[in-house]
């Protein structure tokens, strides 16, 4: 049975400070409702009359995107989905476009340099070409799914941060290619933590203000041991190479983004990308 996605997935009794109220309240798997929907088959349907392919997903993102274990052992059959079984026609259908990885998510990449054609593929992308553009050429996605976080706290601040995200969203709309929006993960006992919490904040207000579908991964990840992250602050934990949901998904940080993700595509094929 899938995910259920009708109610907030955190007790707000238990939850004093009115920000960290806020991003506990929204559901970890987005709630679709009608008015999202509509907006959404608007975007796809432009999408599909530009040649965009619907079976094709995509990353953007830094490197916690860019991760081989994010997604795309889906591509090489190097999964086990457990009880999470009902995930397997979504697989099916999006594996193939994981066989090669994005352009858009790298090592260093922020919600900045995805503009710089600086950082595009030499090889991959035209020459003035953005990593984001060059992405959405190669790989013609219906969705991409979008995280940045980490890496900009050490260079924007909120202001940068919120007009960079809010460009990246219209440039992925404008595309034809439904945003998948994630907040991020970060831990409590780092120096710049209030600065994490507004930038997640700020990732629920452009969800809300422009009809897209968010995952709420900040939410999810106050579960796994060090809330999902590793030795440095910036990089969630991760098992092995093979994606497995046969309890990793309770104690590793990309096992669990990997299921959540994939749930909130799940829905957003359900919904949104109906087959005729």
């Amino acid at each position: 049975v899938p995910i259920n996605t009708d109610l907030p997935d955190a007790d707000l009794e238990q939850v004093e400070d009115e920000n960290l109220q806020r991003l506990y309240s929204v559901p970890i798997i987005p709630l679709l409702d009608a008015e999202i929907v509509i907006g959404l088959r608007v975007v796809y349907e432009r999408g599909q009359q530009a040649g965009l392919n619907r079976d094709n997903i995509t990353k953007v993102g830094d490197s916690n995107s860019a991760r081989p274990i994010y997604l795309n052992p889906l591509a090489i059959d190097d999964y086990d989905l457990g009880p999470y079984d009902f995930l397997q026609p979504l697989v099916d259908r999006i594996a193939p476009s994981l066989e090669e990885y994005s352009v858009a998510a790298r090592v260093g990449l922020n919600a900045f340099s995805i503009f710089d054609p600086f950082w595009a593929s030499q090889t991959l992308c035209d020459p003035r070409e953005s990593p984001l553009l060059c992405e959405f050429r190669l790989r013609q996605p219906a969705i991409a799914v979008i995280m940045f976080g980490p890496n900009d706290l050490s260079v924007l601040n909120s202001t940068e941060y919120e007009t960079q995200m809010r460009q990246l969203i219209q440039k992925t709309l404008d595309a034809g290619v439904i945003p998948l929006l994630s907040t991020f993960t970060y831990s409590p006992t780092e120096a710049d933590w209030s600065q994490a919490v507004r930038f997640n904040l700020i990732l629920l207000d452009i969800a809300e203000d422009m009809n897209i579908p968010l995952v709420n991964l900040w939410s999810a990840e106050r579960t796994p041991p060090g809330y999902g992250i590793g030795s440095d602050p910036l990089h969630m934990t991760e098992s092995g190479d093979k994606m497995n949901f046969d309890g990793h998904e309770s104690f590793w940080g990309i096992s669990l983004q990997n299921l959540v993700v994939l749930c909130a595509l799940d829905e957003l094929y359900r919904a949104v990308i109906i087959d005729n």
